[in-house]
């Protein structure tokens, strides 16, 4: 363990012998230099763990509202509401929105606090929502934490890619990102505070694309 590293947990919902539980596999991914992002951890682990994970079935407890995760956009920057209804219209027939590789589209970091923020798959976790899902051991997904069990607030800033310098890594809730700013606009003060207010705010606009989408 004194190996510098990450680690990926593994979830995926299934049905065992009459049983609703969790297909889990923990990862320790070694860091290759200091300058190993979030990102790169996961390129990593698809590449060299993914494919010969040893999997177990546990049960979930507490349950965790998908609600109460972390957003990195605002409204303004979810922009294809007809992508996220077309997945949920494929979650509702049992489909599961998965990387061609069979990984998940929904990626998360484990914060100090212990809450969990989304930094990749905002449509596909609103198109969950939009399927009926409440709970995140309904979902496939997985959760990238450090040694401590937990990311350190400076390696979160990746997620603002070219603008990190601009944060404060104690303040970086206080904002958002949106790559369909321009350039000097992408940074955004955080409206949304959780994925419950994200999905409130998107709502309507999906329900009605699923209909016309039907």
């Amino acid at each position: 363990m004194g190996q510098n590293c990450r680690f990926v947990e593994y979830y995926f919902p299934q049905k065992h012998h009459d049983r609703h539980v969790i297909v889990y596999c923990k990862s320790q991914v070694p860091l290759p230099s200091r300058v190993t992002t979030i990102y790169n951890t996961v390129e990593i682990y698809e590449k060299q763990f993914f494919p010969r994970l040893q999997k177990n079935y546990i049960k979930i407890f507490p349950r965790i509202l998908l609600r109460t995760l972390i957003n990195i956009h605002n409204d303004d920057g979810i922009k294809n509401i007809s992508q996220i209804a077309n997945f949920a219209l494929k979650i509702k027939k049992g489909k599961n929105i998965l990387q061609p590789s069979g990984l998940p589209n929904i990626k998360l970091a484990r914060l100090r606090s212990r809450e969990l923020l989304v930094f990749d798959g905002h449509h596909s976790l609103l198109a969950y929502m939009s399927a009926g899902k409440n709970f995140l051991d309904e979902i496939p997904h997985i959760i990238v934490l450090g040694k401590k069990g937990f990311l350190k607030n400076e390696e979160i800033l990746i997620f603002w890619g070219q603008h990190a310098s601009k944060i404060s890594a104690k303040e970086w809730k206080l904002f958002v990102i949106n790559w369909q700013n321009p350039e000097n606009k992408q940074t955004c003060p955080r409206i949304h505070n959780n994925m419950g207010e994200l999905f409130d705010a998107l709502r309507n606009r999906i329900a009605v694309q699923m209909k016309d989408s039907k």
